[in-house]
């Protein structure tokens, strides 16, 4: 659930880049270094969203694992 929540905040983050430098509000290097800021939020939402889903599909090992470490 927790993971859900984050990539929903990354999610909400990129879109609110995404608006103000198409609205201008921000300087040449603003929209650079934001534009870079988007990518690593879209490249680590792509990474949380990939862990989730291994998780959910190896969750009954994972789960065995601990019970027996």
């Amino acid at each position: 659930m927790e993971i859900q929540m984050k990539t929903a905040e990354l999610r909400e983050a990129i879109r609110l880049i995404n608006r103000f430098s198409d609205w201008g509000y921000l300087q040449c290097s603003d929209q650079d270094v934001l534009q870079k800021l988007a990518k690593t939020f879209k490249d680590l939402e792509s990474a949380v969203g990939a862990l989730y889903a291994t998780i959910e599909e190896n969750w009954p090992d994972l789960i065995w694992r601990a019970d027996n470490a």
